[in-house]
């Protein structure tokens, strides 16, 4: 997907939800990529800071590389959605401050961060995922042609998955959900010809 079309919602989240269309591997994928973005921001707030910010912001506040992906996520996600994308901003910034305050109490208490449980959780969720996409969706997913969901955006547009369930944006939901069905049955229609051809050969 070209970078224009980085920043379009409706696009973004139809190409999203085509290799997320079956129930358990979206599930697992609700359950699993919320967890996976805590335990990277956890992780990123154990570097080292590159800037001494004010002490009154301590221990809340810290310019480490967490900070950096922080903003980067904030700003992409209110771009996308001004409503959602708040929200899941919020959000963000509450793990980021959490992972500072937890890291320094740690480190208090103990002499080191508890790194190692975060790291645990981050590969186990992925692994999930790609069994998720293995087993359940039958589909790889879209690593190489859309880089930024996986890394980025894929939180967001769990978030709204669940906030459809409040009625959020019907109309753009009722849109993506028809064109998702569209692109699905495509993908499914062209593996079995590959398959077909594939036994013929």
């Amino acid at each position: 997907m070209g970078f224009k079309h980085k920043f379009d919602l409706e696009k973004q989240v139809t190409f999203y939800m085509s290799y997320h269309s079956d129930p358990t591997n979206k599930t697992l994928h609700l359950l699993c990529i919320w967890p996976i973005l805590l335990s990277a921001i956890f992780l990123l707030c154990t570097t080292a800071p590159f800037v001494d910010v004010a002490q009154a912001l301590h221990p809340y506040v810290v310019a480490n590389a967490a900070l950096v992906g922080v903003l980067i996520y904030v700003l992409w996600y209110i771009v996308l959605d001004p409503y959602a994308g708040t929200l899941a901003a919020a959000l963000i910034v509450s793990m980021y401050v959490w992972s500072n305050v937890v890291i320094a109490d740690a480190v208090a208490a103990t002499g080191e961060s508890p790194w190692r449980l975060a790291l645990g959780i981050h590969v186990t969720a992925w692994i999930i995922q790609f069994i998720g996409h293995g087993v359940f969706e039958k589909r790889a997913p879209a690593l190489l042609d859309a880089w930024d969901q996986a890394i980025i955006t894929a939180p967001l547009f769990v978030l709204l998955e669940v906030l459809w369930v409040f009625g959020y944006r019907r109309e753009m939901q009722a849109r993506i959900e028809a064109q998702v069905a569209v692109n699905v049955a495509t993908f499914k229609r062209e593996r079995a010809q590959r398959l077909k051809a594939n036994k013929t050969a």
